[in-house]
């Protein structure tokens, strides 16, 4: 027990050295788990299992697909849509070369009435 304070400081001092600080965002959320979404197959449920509970949800009425017409994006059929963010390559964060910048990982889930995923979106952004 008299070792275990001395052992915890060390390693969270290696691990802020090695560039693996904690991001802000969900710990989760990649482009390896955001790939195994499928639409018209992927839950909820399965969502939040994979991702976790987003950080921002919306409901909507949906708006019908017309007739004969051209069909019109998730975002106007979806009954309710998900949106997580996180940072990514946070050991760039410390680069002297670049401290300012930063890269955005953005994932928008879209849900029909019956909480299948009609899409799925995803952006990296750089600031």
């Amino acid at each position: 027990m008299k070792h275990a304070l001395p052992c915890l400081t060390l390693l969270i001092a290696l691990l802020t050295a090695c560039g693996c600080s904690s991001a802000p965002g969900n710990k989760r959320l990649g482009p390896a788990a955001v790939s195994t979404i499928r639409n018209g197959i992927t839950t909820k449920e399965q969502v939040r299992a994979l991702l976790g509970a987003p950080q921002s949800m919306d409901r909507q009425l949906p708006i019908r697909q017309p007739a004969g017409g051209e069909p019109l994006p998730a975002k106007y059929t979806a009954c309710e849509i998900w949106e997580y963010w996180t940072t990514i390559n946070p050991r760039h964060l410390l680069s002297s070369s670049a401290p300012d910048r930063q890269e955005k990982y953005f994932v928008v889930i879209y849900f029909d009435e019956r909480g299948v995923v009609l899409d799925c979106e995803t952006e990296v952004t750089h600031s």
